[in-house]
């Protein structure tokens, strides 16, 4: 199997991808926070109506977004009919209370998972760097290494989406040599497991091979980080933050 990396950052010509990477950052940061605050399928369903929105502009296209995310829409089924058959007292019997607080949970998590990966196909990774190092910038007086912090943030939130793909990949190929992921319930969780090992040993290559290409571009060699281009912000980003931190306030408190 293949362990070449592939693409998380899809460039388009779009107003979402000229959009600061701060500003998506701090809108992404309030839009997770508005969905467990959302306590009405209204609520909900505004913020997906947001989300589609945000791609729609992005030009992102959907199959990016949905396939990589098949181990999660697996275990919010699962949690959602185990919330179903386990009646209120730890009776065993369907309920339809329990049915509807988990399926509000698994389009939380849904929407938080679309979210995220519009972000990271829609930001470059320096983009990402630099917007975290200049969340971090107030420690850099108290020697505070914010550039390495900043590069271990963006690592984190660009292996997201590299995770979920190899994961899809890997499924493909068990599923070419026979593996029961359509079968019975301990059958496709037994499939499931056996991608993880395959999964872990792909994601340590890619760390080895990050970490080489990091040395031989001599990175924490002493003195100053320098940048190519400096990315001033704008009165348009500005209008965009707010706008956007007023609607996820709107939301929560109307919705």
């Amino acid at each position: 199997m293949s362990f070449s990396a592939p693409t998380t950052y899809i460039p388009r010509q779009s107003p979402l991808h000229a959009l600061d990477a701060r500003v998506k950052l701090v809108l992404l940061l309030a839009y997770s926070i508005s969905l467990f605050f959302l306590n009405t399928w209204a609520g909900l369903g505004l913020a997906a109506a947001a989300l589609v929105a945000t791609v729609a502009l992005g030009r992102l296209p959907v199959r990016p977004l949905l396939a990589p995310l098949v181990p999660l829409y697996v275990l919010v089924a699962v949690t959602v009919v185990l919330n179903c058959l386990n009646g209120g007292g730890g009776n065993p019997g369907f309920d339809a209370q329990r049915m509807l607080a988990a399926l509000m949970v698994g389009a939380r998590i849904l929407l938080l998972a679309w979210a995220s990966l519009a972000v990271t196909y829609s930001t470059a990774s320096n983009q990402l760097m630099e917007a975290f190092a200049s969340f971090l910038h107030p420690l850099r007086k108290l020697g505070a290494p914010v550039d390495d912090v900043a590069l271990t943030l963006s690592l984190a939130l660009r292996f997201i989406p590299l995770v979920a793909q190899q994961m899809e990949a890997v499924r493909r190929a068990q599923y070419s040599r026979g593996a029961a992921f359509d079968a019975e319930a301990l059958a496709a969780i037994k499939a499931w497991g056996g991608t993880l090992v395959p999964v872990l040993v792909g994601m340590f290559r890619r760390g080895e091979v990050l970490a080489t290409s990091m040395e031989a571009r001599c990175y924490g060699a002493p003195g100053p980080r320098t940048r190519l281009a400096s990315n001033p912000f704008t009165p348009a980003n500005a209008l965009v933050a707010i706008a956007g931190l007023a609607g996820c306030v709107c939301a929560c408190l109307f919705l």
